[in-house]
Order: C-alpha cells, then structure tokens, then sequence
C-alpha cells in the first residue's frame, strides 16, 4: 500500500472512524496488545494509520512496514539547542502521539521507532513487543520482537533494509552487541519512562522478562 502522506497524519489521527475498524485484533490477542493507558494503546487514528502501511502477512513485510516508518517519520537533528527539548518528551509519547507529531530526534529516538512500531502491529492484530537491551560498552538501545509465522522475530526497527532475524533475545542468546535486560508490553510496562530510568538499565538487574520462553 501507500505510505500515508505527511500532511494527512493529523486528520487521520484524529478521525473517528478507521478503515481497519473490522479488522481489529481478535480478543485472544488483546490481552498482550496494548490496552488503554499504555505506549501501544489501540486507538482509532494508529488503526487508520496502520491501514495506510504494507499489511504484514510475512517477515518480509515487516521489513517493509519498518522502512516505512522510518520514511514517515521526520528526524530532527539532537544538538545543544535541541537537547532540553528532547529530554522532555524522551520515552513520554504513546505510538498515537509519535506519529501525530511525526518527528524523532537523531539518534535519540530508537525507543520512540519501537513504539510507533510495536503499535502499527497491533494495530493490524499482529502481536509484537518491546526489547530494551544493553551492551557491554555502556549503551543501551531497543529492539521489537514480533509473533509471526509461528516464531519470534527480532526487528532492528532503525536500520533500513535489515532483514529480520527469526528467533527471541534471550538471557543466553544476544542479538549481535545487545544482551537482554528486559521485555515488555512497551518501555512503561518495564519502569522506562523518562530520561532520568536509563541508569536502571545498568545498576539492576531486569525487572522482569515478559514473555520468555
């Protein structure tokens, strides 16, 4: 399908009626999904949003939906001005409100992809969730793992054109330079809720690992 043209997100976010309407997540599902309250809420504007992204039948599509994600959103540039900012919104904004505003900020804004992300697959009753992982060279990023084809796949939503990987990160296997720390319905369900939690990435230990086989 065609991408959603920019200039359409705020009309489509705010409609009341969404084409994808029928073709909500079955309630087997909705128990993971997002529900009200959370980064990845369902709304009416991310399922006529969604509606507008290639339909994932396939991990191939998931590649596909990636790339165009990442051409939606702009990215505004991270600097000394910018800073403030950025810092008052990081890891703050639902998948609904990530793609009203449609802009990250470079190389600030991997959880704010995975968000939007994870919530275009829900929104198309594709069960996804988010992975906040560390390295051991004092970084941290997030990564999406999504239910597809009767297997996990990792999604390294940042990086354009990469094929997914199938398979979950787990405490004894990680995902190139990337070890676990923690899993979730999105980054709130695991205590990531603004720029001050990053240290809880490297003094604790993980909270949880929703979901883990």
């Amino acid at each position: 399908m065609k991408p959603l043209a920019p200039g359409r997100i705020q009309e489509v976010l705010t409609s009341r009626e969404s084409p994808m309407t029928s073709r909500q997540p079955k309630s087997n599902f909705l128990s993971f999904m997002g529900t009200a309250g959370s980064q990845v809420e369902i709304t009416p504007g991310l399922l006529a949003v969604a509606a507008k992204m290639t339909r994932v039948r396939s991990a191939q599509d998931l590649g596909l939906l990636r790339d165009q994600l990442l051409d939606y959103l702009t990215f505004r540039p991270y600097d000394k001005s910018s800073k403030p900012h950025e810092r008052s919104i990081r890891w703050k904004r639902t998948a609904t409100q990530i793609l009203a505003d449609g802009y990250v900020y470079d190389s600030k804004g991997c959880t704010d992809i995975v968000i939007a992300f994870i919530g275009l697959c829900h929104a198309q009753g594709v069960k996804a969730r988010f992975v906040k992982v560390r390295s051991a060279q004092g970084r941290t990023h997030s990564l999406a793992e999504v239910w597809l084809e009767g297997s996990w796949w990792i999604v390294e939503t940042v990086a354009r054109g990469a094929e997914p990987l199938q398979g979950e990160i787990t405490k004894g296997r990680p995902y190139k330079l990337w070890h676990l720390w923690d899993k979730g319905i999105d980054a709130w369900s695991i205590g990531i809720t603004g720029p001050s939690d990053i240290g809880k990435v490297f003094t604790t230990k993980p909270i949880r690992v929703a979901g883990e086989n």
